[in-house]
Order: structure tokens, then sequence, then C-alpha cells
């Protein structure tokens, strides 16, 4: 996922429109996704990684991030996804 260029990306940041959230497709554009050599399953699957000493903080609406800091949201009490943010173009 990549910030959609201004007036856009002034929602980037806010409650709401975070990866995954409600509003997301009106600040963030896909890019691409992944893809392997594994046949599709029915449902989700996850790798446990190796321990990292715990996610990055949660992600917050309130902080302005700068490319290379490390973010978690949460997808279910158990797991979370990791994102890092991307530098801004000069």
């Amino acid at each position: 996922l990549q910030c959609k260029s201004w007036p856009n990306s002034a929602w980037c940041g806010r409650t709401g429109y975070e990866p995954l959230g409600p509003n997301s497709d009106s600040a963030w554009t896909k890019l691409g996704t992944c893809t392997g050599t594994m046949a599709p399953t029915g449902s989700p699957t996850f790798d446990v990684l190796e321990d990292q000493s715990g996610c990055p903080e949660a992600f917050d609406d309130s902080v302005e991030y700068e490319g290379g800091d490390r973010v978690s949201v949460a997808i279910d009490a158990d797991r979370s996804l990791v994102y890092v943010c991307a530098a801004s173009p000069n």
C-alpha cells in the first residue's frame, strides 16, 4: 500500500483511513499483491515468525510517522500485521 498524493494524503494518518480501515480506499493505493507457489487456501494462514521482542507500537493517527517507522495493526485479539512507512517523495 502507498499513501495517495495530495489532497488525499491528508487522510492517511486519520482514524478510519488506516490500512485495512473502513475508508482506506480513499487514502491508500494498492501497489500489488504477493504471489507464491502454494495453492490458495480456504481461509488465511499465518506463519509464526521469530520473536522480535513483540510487535512495534500500534498505529496511532495522532503520530506523524517518517520513512522506515514500523507500526502494527491488530487484525484480531491474537494477531497483528506490521507495516513499514515509506519515505515521502522530495
